[in-house]
């Protein structure tokens, strides 16, 4: 059987693990880190934004869609590092906290999706790569408890590291309708992947 093939089970039923016990570990790894993550009546605004809410504390707008499935949707982040723009992210339609609850099925959707995205980043501005970054609980520095992937466009020698360790100053608000012209590119460029992929 190949690695590819093996996935959902290495995923589903870690080494020497029955996977019966599964949903009592789910339930002992979610119990150790419930205090790391968002209290129980959270609201993610990007839930909130799937439900059509466009005000604040929402600050993603429709136009910042780059990819939509019934699971999984990619969009313009609302806040970009000067220098490092059509930063984007991948989020689960449904709001999951991390990846300790995150089921495997959509997990695997988001990374096909995350590849997709990093693709058109390169088209589309002509980036030297892309770093991913994927925060679980509030050690993490995750501040938005929905499980999201974060695309960012990098270029040899730039100082995305040193922006993104004082991200909190750095990070600002970008506004909607230039947004929209980085998702005008991406989509753009996404669709001619997905077309030739077909």
């Amino acid at each position: 059987m190949s690695l590819i093939a093996q996935i959902p089970t290495l995923f589903s039923a870690p080494l020497g693990v029955d996977a019966a016990e599964l949903p009592a570990i789910h339930h002992d790894l979610m119990s150790m880190t419930m205090l790391q993550f968002a209290p129980p009546d959270y609201q993610s605004p990007f839930d909130l934004f799937l439900k059509g809410i466009e005000v604040a504390p929402v600050e993603s707008r429709r136009g910042d869609v780059i990819y939509e499935s019934d699971t999984v949707l990619g969009m313009v982040c609302s806040r970009q590092i000067p220098g490092h723009e059509g930063h984007s992210l991948v989020i689960s339609k449904t709001q999951y906290q991390s990846i300790f609850d995150l089921p495997v099925s959509i997990g695997q959707e988001v990374f096909v999706v995350t590849k997709l995205v990093s693709q058109a980043l390169v088209k589309a501005y002509g980036c030297d790569g892309v770093i991913i970054l994927q925060n679980n609980g509030q050690a993490s520095d995750q501040t938005v408890f929905h499980y999201h992937v974060h695309v960012i466009p990098r270029w040899v020698g730039d100082t995305f590291l040193i922006l993104y360790a004082a991200h909190s100053e750095t990070q600002k608000l970008m506004p909607a309708d230039k947004r929209a012209e980085i998702a005008a590119a991406l989509r753009l460029e996404i669709e001619k992947l997905r077309n030739d992929s077909d």
